[in-house]
């Protein structure tokens, strides 16, 4: 996988999930936390990504409201459906992760972006 399509992974993975950090990222995708690092400032450069520090509060997310995908008139997931697929996802192996993070990118409810 390239550097690029690596970045647009975390990208749609951080659409999902909303926040994760560094270090789940490197797991995740099998690279260093230094590549994610790198990763991360490359997408906070053309994408709403942010960062922060901290033990507790630290992490990488995208901006409230900002989605890769939106698809209108659309059956979707209620909110518990969806934060259940959420939480399985920080769990799965590559394959598992892959169909459920499909299974939210079709389905999970969005707020449409300002």
């Amino acid at each position: 996988m390239s550097p690029w399509e690596r970045q647009l992974k975390i990208l749609e993975l951080l659409c999902i999930v909303r926040h994760s950090t560094c270090d789940e990222l490197a797991f995740r995708f099998g690279v260093s936390n230094a590549t994610i690092r790198r990763d991360i400032a490359v997408l906070k450069y053309k994408f709403p990504v942010e960062t922060s520090c901290g033990r507790y509060d630290g992490g990488v997310w995208v901006e409230e409201g900002y989605y890769l995908h939106r698809k209108p008139d659309r059956n979707e997931l209620n909110e518990e459906q969806t934060a259940v697929l959420r939480k399985m996802l920080l769990v799965t192996d590559a394959y598992e992760s892959k169909v459920i993070s499909g299974i939210l990118i079709q389905f999970a409810p969005r707020p449409v972006a300002p």
